[in-house]
């Protein structure tokens, strides 16, 4: 045990010589963590965000107005306009000056919605379904004009106003955590996968591969020390280094930024265990395998930045396209951004992230049986 605990201190020696790896893991982070939080912070319940829609209404007959009243009632800003603008709004709603009269006839007529190609991409999809709604809703007005002959269309329509909706809708929450996460809560998990990956890849291959470079690591393997307290040494001083900066950034990310984990303390212990050792193992492979320092930092940024993409630490994966959001899930980032998700997120404990502890666990123990080979390999032990 002794001479796995010195290996392992070992680790920590080299990195504290290194005052640029410290400004990577802690420093960086936080500056990072810090900007984009506040950029992608939201200042309202989304719940109450109102997607912004102009009407310019040609036509001032009943249909007309009864469409714009199905749309007042959406959760809509309504801007009604005399004439359109020189410079484009973000999404117009034009209503033809023949509007109810085609529809009187029972005639087809268009509406015609004008979208701003830069206007936010989620609220375009809200107004569009909005606008389609009051327009359903109209037709579903003027059906039940025809069924009732012995009413006239104003006093039809009141009763539609006046009575109960015949179908509700009840939206709940899903999981058991009541705040939406943006900004430093949808930040910082993103920040700590993709910086612990760019830190342990770097950092974590250079110490083994100079190890191999400068014959430490043959003197290690002919002295006292047996193989697995060798090998055991060098992955649990990294897998402690990974731990390091992960608890450091969620301790950041707690008392600065006021972030929330979950209630789950066994399910987040856990979750950043795991991460850390696939991360630490995977950072002892590139040692191994690479044998120049410069082509090892280009593969370790390449690597680290390529994982954050693809596994969610940018953006959301949910508005990410379908085969990304599968690939996601074969990635040690995207299983460990699904369960910082899970724990945050939605509240729930440890039961909902087994499947990605179990996807962390395999990918640790590939990179585990993959290192002892290569450094058998290597040095023929």
């Amino acid at each position: 045990m002794k001479s796995l605990i010195i290996v392992t201190l070992q680790h920590f020696k080299r990195l504290q010589k290194d005052k640029t790896a410290i400004v990577w893991m802690l420093i960086v982070p936080v500056v990072y963590m810090y900007i984009f939080g506040h950029a992608f912070q939201r200042n309202q319940d989304p719940r109450d965000a109102r997607g912004y829609l102009a009407v310019l209404n040609h036509d001032k007959g009943k249909y007309a107005l009864r469409l714009v009243q199905n749309l007042k009632s959406e959760n809509l800003n309504i801007n009604q306009l005399d004439s359109l603008p020189a410079e484009p709004l973000l999404r117009t709603l034009v209503i033809p000056d023949s509007f109810s009269a085609k529809l009187k006839a029972r005639q087809k007529v268009a509406l015609t919605l004008r979208l701003k190609p830069s206007a936010d991409h989620e609220a375009t999809t809200t107004v569009t379904l909005a606008v389609q709604k009051a327009r359903w809703r109209l037709m579903a007005d003027m059906a039940e004009t025809a069924l009732n002959d012995s009413l006239n269309q104003t006093e039809v329509w009141q009763n539609i106003d006046n009575s109960r909706p015949r179908i509700t809708l009840k939206s709940e929450w899903a999981g058991t955590h009541r705040v939406i996460p943006s900004g430093f809560s949808h930040q910082t998990p993103g920040t700590i996968v993709m910086f612990t990956m760019l830190v342990m890849f770097i950092y974590g291959g250079i110490m083994v591969l100079s190890e191999r470079q400068s014959g430490t690591l043959r003197r290690l393997l002919v002295s006292p020390l047996t193989f697995w307290q060798l090998f055991g040494g060098k992955i649990v001083g990294l897998l402690f280094i990974a731990l390091v900066q992960i608890v450091a950034l969620l301790l950041v990310g707690r008392l600065v930024f006021d972030v929330y984990y979950g209630h789950s303390v066994i399910g987040m212990t856990l979750l950043v265990l795991f991460f850390a050792l696939t991360i630490g193992t995977l950072a002892l492979c590139l040692g191994f395998l690479v044998d120049e320092e410069d082509k090892l930092v280009g593969i370790s940024i390449t690597l680290a930045i390529l994982l954050a993409a693809l596994g969610g630490c940018w953006f959301p994966m949910e508005i990410a396209p379908g085969w990304m959001q599968t690939l996601s899930f074969f990635l040690p980032s995207g299983l460990a951004m699904a369960g910082f998700h899970r724990l945050m997120a939605y509240g729930y404990g440890l039961q909902e992230i087994l499947p990605y502890l179990g996807g962390l666990a395999l990918y640790s123990i590939a990179a585990l049986m993959t290192s002892r080979l290569l450094l058998r390999k290597i040095f023929r032990v």
